[in-house]
Formats: C-alpha cells, sequence, structure tokens
C-alpha cells in the first residue's frame, strides 16, 4: 500500500489545481494497487510525484527524507534513488544515527 502526501497548510503555485485538505487526515489519500501488483502514486494524479517533491523542497529549503529501508537497499530501488535525487541527497536511514545526521543537515 502506498499513499501521496500532500503536507497540511502547503500553499501551491497559483497555477497549480491544488485545494488544501481540510484536515490534516485529509491530507493522505490512499492509492489503489494495479493488476499487476504495482503500486503507482502517479496514476491517479495529473502531475507527477516530482514535480511536488520539487514544490516542498522549493518552499520548504530546509527539509530531509528519513527512509525506513535500510540504507545499504537504496541503490536497488529506482523510487528510493529518484527521491534522493531530488532531495539533494538530504535522505538518511531511520535510525538513531540517521536521526542524528538529519538534524545536523537541518541546523547547518
Amino acid at each position: 500500500m502506498s499513499f501521496a502526501v500532500a503536507p497540511y497548510g502547503f500553499t501551491p503555485t497559483p497555477s497549480s489545481n491544488y485545494a488544501p485538505p481540510r484536515s490534516p487526515r485529509a491530507a493522505v489519500r490512499k492509492v489503489s494497487r494495479s493488476s499487476s501488483q504495482c503500486v503507482s502514486v502517479e496514476h491517479f494524479n495529473e502531475e507527477p510525484g516530482a514535480v511536488w517533491m520539487e514544490r516542498v523542497t522549493r518552499t520548504y529549503p530546509a527539509c530531509v527524507w528519513l527512509n525506513p529501508v535500510p540504507e545499504s537497499q537504496w541503490e536497488f530501488t529506482h523510487s528510493i534513488r529518484m527521491v534522493r535525487q531530488l532531495l539533494g541527497g538530504r535522505m538518511y536511514p531511520l535510525t538513531l544515527e540517521g536521526l542524528d545526521r538529519a538534524m545536523r543537515e537541518l541546523v547547518r
């Protein structure tokens, strides 16, 4: 199962058709699986997820991604490599060491 997330309170550019959610719970929308059991966030969206990620990083330049997948496996998944690239390498493992590194990046 995968989720498409629009940050609560996120103000999009005037050209987008995004309407802010009424509550934080409304900001998360479940995306269904296709017949091949692959999950695609872009399948139901007019714009690719990369466009949204670029908007988030432009709005919040001091952001990091905490990844629950072990760091040793990141290079084997295309979507993880893509998110890492979109964030300029600011992806950290969801471990105590990863949290420490992420916090150090945020206070720089």
